[in-house]
Order: structure tokens, then sequence, then C-alpha cells
């Protein structure tokens, strides 16, 4: 009987799909106000009303939207209201990035950016991207973020994401690899990598990301603890939830002091704080490589007095979701869901929202709950692969909407699992009247 219906439901023409997919984004994309968008090219094309990040991001209120043209900018700041900054194409920052004070009830969106941190001859680095004192909520989107190299006989590798005192950050598909530590010599204590990830005081949802410590310095004249890799992830007071992700440590360096001519390789991650807890479902943890024959591989994992780790077994593989960061009205939408699952999705589907606190949870074997929060679109079956595809025409906004923001999950149903979704991570799309 269930195989029926669902069939049934999957069976919808592709006219009518497009058509119940686009009333779908229009209903969604109803925000309380009028949202703005502004843009900016490093060259000053036509359309564009900034050539540089941070006159845009001071400029705009909160709730609007800042789209930024391929190019190479500076780093910016993001304090006191919520603003979606995407990348519209190739984007590179040079320098660091913070967010900082997002209001509760806003969210701020940083999506699609290169970010390479601060390079500096002073103690200590910044973080390439910081996030501190927020109750809103950040999301972190399809970025790649590095820290910055040490430069100087006393400076460790720059940390690529810092979190601090922060209730509600996410990051979706994000790739965070600290920098190097100094290779200068001198006889300095303090030249390991820097960590891929550092939350303090704050509670982290990661999903697909890739988190990597920074390799430790190349020192003439050092002990050997001293070219210590990196933390993939180092957690000492919170909370942090993670899929699908990966958190390797960093690899050590290598000394000139016998007996050992290398650094031990970092912890992939490590919770240290009394009382922190880390869920990882679905995860990869691994060593850092050590930085000579004799040096000791990094830990796996490593856990405080008082912290812990759990390592959950999904029943299902969660399902990869690939979709743009933004489209303009007008132009064409892919977004494709994928899954390592050996099973053949009966029935694929789409959540849109206009709230990310709408979204079902992207835990595996999630019940499907009452969808009313949100809206469920069938997108047809799996086609007799654990994959599945669509492609939309993206409509029209309300009059006076220059941009507006929706919430997608991809997800499936199996017979194997009747009454349950296998759910990809919740992501942010951002629809534009102009590019």
């Amino acid at each position: 009987m269930l195989d029926a219906t669902l069939r049934r439901t999957a069976s919808l023409h592709v006219r009518s799909r497009a058509l119940a997919c686009a009333a779908c984004l229009c209903a969604a994309t109803a925000p309380a106000a009028a949202q703005q968008l502004w843009i900016v090219d490093a060259a000053g094309a036509s359309g564009a009303q900034f050539a540089a990040i941070q006159p845009a991001i001071d400029a705009a209120q909160d709730g609007d939207t800042v789209l930024v043209r391929t190019g190479q900018y500076a780093g910016f700041a993001l304090i006191g209201k919520g603003v979606a900054i995407v990348a519209r194409d190739p984007v590179r920052i040079d320098g660091a990035i913070q967010l900082g004070s997002i209001p509760a009830q806003s969210t701020a969106l940083l999506a699609g950016f290169d970010v390479h941190g601060p390079d500096a001859s002073t103690a200590p680095l910044p973080a390439a991207l910081r996030i501190d004192e927020s109750a809103g909520s950040i999301w972190l989107q399809d970025l790649v973020v590095t820290g910055g190299a040490g430069a100087a006989t006393t400076l460790a590798g720059g940390d690529a994401l810092a979190v601090l005192l922060c209730d509600d950050v996410h990051a979706v598909r994000c790739e965070f690899s600290g920098g190097k530590g100094s290779s200068l010599g001198g006889g300095a204590s303090l030249l390991g990598g820097g960590d891929g990830v550092r939350v303090s005081d704050a509670h982290v949802e990661l999903a697909e990301c890739v988190m990597t410590g920074g390799a430790g310095g190349d020192q003439a004249d050092v002990d050997k603890d001293s070219a210590l890799g990196g933390f993939g992830l180092l957690l000492s007071i919170g909370s942090v939830d993670a899929v699908a992700s990966v958190f390797a440590g960093g690899a050590g360096g290598t000394t000139a002091v016998p007996p050992v001519f290398g650094g031990p390789g970092g912890t992939g991650c490590a919770v240290l704080g009394d009382g922190a807890l880390a869920r990882l479902s679905g995860c990869t943890l691994q060593g850092g490589a050590p930085g000579a024959e004799g040096a000791p591989q990094g830990e796996p994992f490593a856990t405080g007095i008082g912290a812990s780790i759990a390592l959950l077994t999904p029943g299902f593989q969660p399902s990869e979701t690939e979709l743009a960061n933004f489209a303009a009205v007008g132009e064409a939408a892919n977004a494709a869901t994928t899954t390592s699952a050996e099973l053949t999705p009966v029935l694929v589907f789409a959540l849109f929202s206009p709230s990310e606190h709408a979204s079902f949870e992207p835990s595996l074997n999630a019940l499907l709950l009452d969808p009313s929060a949100a809206l469920l679109f069938p997108l047809g079956s799996g086609g007799g692969k654990p994959a599945a595809s669509f492609a939309w025409t993206v409509p029209e906004l309300p009059a006076g909407f220059g941009a507006a923001t929706v919430w997608v999950q991809l997800g499936a149903l199996w017979l194997q699992a009747p009454g349950q979704a296998d759910l990809g991570s919740a992501r942010a799309f951002v629809i534009t009247q102009g590019s």
C-alpha cells in the first residue's frame, strides 16, 4: 500500500512539478520586511554600487543581501546585524573576517568565499574567520578557509575558524585548514600549526565539513614538541554536533634536535573542557602524520577530564546536497541529492522554508514529522539509482524585494524504512533580482 501511494505521488508530470516548485518558492520567499540587494564588483562593472565589501556591509540593514562578484578583496567585519554575504563567482578574501554581535532573531549568512587569513610577524595571529558574542543564527556555506602561516620565531600558525560565545552557528560543506607554524628558527616555543576549528563557550553544528590542523613549523634549533601539528577541532567549552564530516590533525614539523628530528602529529578531534560534548555521526577522525621517523603519530581524538565524545553510527549515510548558493530571478536553478547507501529511493523530495528553524533535523533515520512547518515538494522517484536531480526556473520575488533567502533540504523515502526519511543538511538559497 505504501509503495503504491508513494509511486502515485512521484508520478507527477514534469510541468506540474515545475509549477508547484515555483509556487512553493514564491510562498517561501515572503519575509516580514523587504530585503535590499547590494552588489559589489572589484572592477566597478555595471550594476554594482560598491568596489569593496566593507562599504556594502556598512550600507546594508538587517535582512539585506550583499552579492559579491568575482575578484580579490580585503577582509571585512559584520557587526550587530544579520546580512547575507554571498559570492557570485570565485571570490578570494585576503585578510581576516569577523562576524560579531549578531542579535537574537537575526540571521547572518556567509557563502562561497575562499578565505586566506593574514600572515603576520607579531603574535598572536588572528583566526582567518572569527565569530563571537552572537545570540543570532550564523550560517557558513561552501567556504574554503585557511589560517595564516606563522611568520616569526614566536608565532604559531593561525586558526581557520574560531567561534566564541555564540548560541547558534552552522557550517555546511566547508573546508577549514589551520595555518603552518613558523619555520624561521631561533628557539621559539610556540611554533605549532593552527587549528582547523576552535570552539569556546559556543554551540556549533557541522555538516559535510572537513577540518584539518595546520602543519607544525620546520625548525633548526628547537625540540620536537615545538613542531606540533594543529588540531582538526579543538573544543574547550560548549558543544559540537557534526554529520558526515572529517576531523584531521595536522602533520608535525621537522627539527634538528636529536634524538627525534620531527614534531608529533596533531589530534583530529580534541574535546578538553569540563562538560564539553562533541556528538559525531558518520564522521571520520584522523591523527596527523609525524614530522619525522620516530616522532609520534597524532591521535584521532582526545578528551579531557569531564569532557566527552559520542560517536554515532548511522543506519543510512546522509544525503549529500548539491545546490548553488544563489540564483537570480528567471535563471535556471539546479540541485542534486546523492547517498552512499546501496538502496533505491522510492521518492525524492525537497523542503522549502522561509526560516532555518522550520527545517527538519539532518539526523539519520530521522522521523518524517508533520511537514506543515515547511513546504514539501515531491521531485520524483530515484530512477533506479540512489541519486536524483531536478531543476526549476527561479520565480519572481514579491514587489519591492531585491533579494530573499529560502532554506532547502533534499531527502528521500525508502521502502526499507517506512515512515523514515534520509535527509540532507539544510542550506540557504538566496534569490536576487539581479546578479
